[in-house]
């Protein structure tokens, strides 16, 4: 069984969740958007999955700008409305849970069975650390009502016990 390529999967959740959830369109960047500086400009979720044959992290990084956006579409809001910290805190680690579902659900499809943690929203960036030989690494941006965000992930794929050589 092939180790899934994330790129497509996680392309396909992006779009997904925003158009099901938020009636909103994205686009994908051709770089990944620079981290806003400042404290409170940027949120981060974060997900971890784990199965018997896979395991890592879904982390996304979200400015809040977009985060008052999707607040006030889950609300019925004009976009332009400004949400709490609290709130914002909130649709942060439900986006990166929806997005984190997604993906899970996709890796299964794969042969991969999963679960996911409880989603872990900061104010501070945790970096992914390098990936090692057996990991396969995906980074990704998006704009979406006008702002950029990525989502990163970090997984390890163990072979299906018919792949392991005999000994």
């Amino acid at each position: 069984m092939p180790t899934p390529i994330l790129a497509p999967i996680v392309s396909a959740a992006v779009r997904n969740v925003l158009q099901t959830q938020f009636s909103l369109p994205t686009e994908p960047l051709d770089q990944l958007p620079s981290v806003a500086t400042g404290y409170a400009a940027t949120l981060y979720g974060s997900v971890v999955l784990f199965g018997s044959r896979v395991r890592g992290d879904i982390c996304l990084s979200l400015p809040d700008a977009l985060a008052d956006t999707l607040v006030a579409r889950m609300l019925g809001l004009p976009d332009s409305s400004a949400a709490s910290d609290a709130d914002k805190r909130d649709l942060a680690g439900e986006f990166c849970n929806m997005l984190s579902g997604q993906i899970g659900a996709a890796l299964t499809d794969s042969g991969y069975l999963n679960d996911l943690g409880t989603p872990q929203v900061t104010r501070e960036r945790a970096d992914l650390a390098d990936a090692g030989p057996s990991e396969s690494r995906f980074e990704g941006g998006w704009a979406c009502a006008g702002h950029p965000f990525s989502l990163s992930l970090s997984l390890r794929f163990e072979p299906h016990e018919s792949q392991n050589p005999q000994r």
